[in-house]
């Protein structure tokens, strides 16, 4: 009797570029888009990265791609919000998708926020008509709801809105499903609610002047700028130089190499962070509520006055070697926790998670209602930004219960 051979036939998953997408991703939005390599993301996905090539003719082709779906999801999440005829309703059903998107894919949504200037400028203008796109609708749907604003007040506050959900992706705090929904999307609700004059704001100051302190705080003056423009790794120490009226071979008398002058700009960020913050508290004095909003505006003065530096600290941090990101990431951490302290002083049945969040997303709404304006020093942008914050640090009582 002869046997019968078989032979398994192995098929391609119909989901695979998918499957790729997500796990690059998530790679991307962990580490960043020098720090990871095709080989890792065929590792992740459980493929050859000849494979991964016949999909995605390059690294940077799937990181377009990533980020294509990354804006496209959220689109296609507001589209699918049914037609309402009760404008409070659509614009509740249209955060509440926002959201739900966000939430499903935080470990991926900080993918454009941090990288996008990865991108070249074709493809940023297209992501960001596609952002833009998301916050004219909301912007739309809260015309619909307030008649007392106008087009460029709504488009802030509805900026605003979505920069406060977008915060999940740039942290790790869990918290609950139904939770998250309480203490984010009521942050959110509380957002679209406020009034764009409806807060004192922080006088911003910019010098155009030179740096004082000589050669080396020249050097790193010019590197912050040259980083926030266009990303840690695509700079050149002789960039750096030129940029100082040096030579290369000046810079090396002053740092030991270009991660060396970044985590001199990132150190710099967080102690002045730390100052800034007991110079507000200390002025409040004993009053817990007048501590927290000294904090917002104090945090909102120096985003604004020092925007670039802010940018490099947030996003090339990770490119530091692990010694200094840890001590990095530990100033950040005390940080963070001081106006988690200032928080739940204020509103003590609070719990620390929740604190966190609220914490992160009043940050969010400063970074994110900067770049929405350019970092303009215009007072009523200033206001506005500031009416946002004190908002989401002021939950009412309905949202403090677990």
């Amino acid at each position: 009797m002869s046997e019968v051979v078989t032979e398994t036939v192995r098929r391609r998953p119909k989901d695979r570029k998918q499957r790729i997408e997500a796990a690059a991703a998530e790679a991307f939005s962990a580490h960043g888009f020098h720090a990871v390599g095709m080989e890792d993301i065929a590792a992740a996905v459980g493929v050859s990265a000849p494979a991964l090539y016949r999909h995605y003719p390059s690294k940077y082709a799937l990181f377009v791609a990533c980020a294509r779906g990354l804006a496209g999801g959220l689109l296609d999440g507001i589209d699918e919000v049914p037609a309402s005829d009760d404008p409070d309703e659509r614009l509740d059903a249209l955060l509440a998708a926002v959201l739900k998107v966000t939430v499903a894919n935080r470990s991926t949504g900080g993918l454009y926020r941090w990288e996008g200037r990865y991108l070249a400028p074709e493809h940023r203008a297209e992501i960001g008509e596609q952002f833009d796109r998301l916050t004219a609708t909301i912007a739309d749907a809260l015309l619909a709801v307030r008649d007392d604003l106008g087009p460029v007040e709504a488009d802030r506050i509805a900026s605003g809105a979505l920069a406060v959900i977008a915060s999940i992706t740039a942290h790790r705090t869990s918290l609950g499903v139904r939770r998250m929904d309480r203490v984010i999307g009521g942050a959110a609700h509380r957002v679209l609610r406020v009034s764009p004059d409806g807060a004192e704001a922080p006088p911003i100051e910019r010098s155009d002047s030179e740096p004082i302190g000589g050669r080396r705080e020249l050097l790193l003056s010019k590197a912050i700028t040259l980083f926030n423009r266009r990303g840690y790794h695509d700079v050149g120490i002789d960039e750096i130089a030129a940029a100082a009226g040096l030579t290369p071979s000046g810079v090396y008398r002053h740092f030991a190499g270009k991660s060396d002058i970044l985590f001199a700009a990132c150190v710099r960020a967080a102690e002045r962070l730390t100052q800034v913050t007991a110079e507000a508290t200390s002025r409040a004095g004993s009053d817990p509520a007048g501590a927290l909003q000294s904090m917002g505006r104090a945090y909102i003065r120096f985003a604004f006055e020092q925007h670039e530096l802010l940018s490099v600290y947030s996003a090339d941090a990770t490119s530091l070697p692990e010694h200094d990101l840890s001590r990095l990431l530990a100033l950040q951490r005390e940080h963070v926790a001081e106006w988690v302290n200032r928080l739940r002083a204020v509103h003590p049945s609070l719990d620390q998670p929740s604190a966190r969040i609220l914490v992160h997303a009043a940050l969010g709404v400063v970074v994110d209602g900067g770049r929405r304006s350019h970092w303009s020093d215009d007072p009523a942008v200033v206001r506005c930004v500031a009416a946002m914050v004190d908002a989401v640090l002021d939950p009412p009582d309905t949202d403090l219960g677990r």
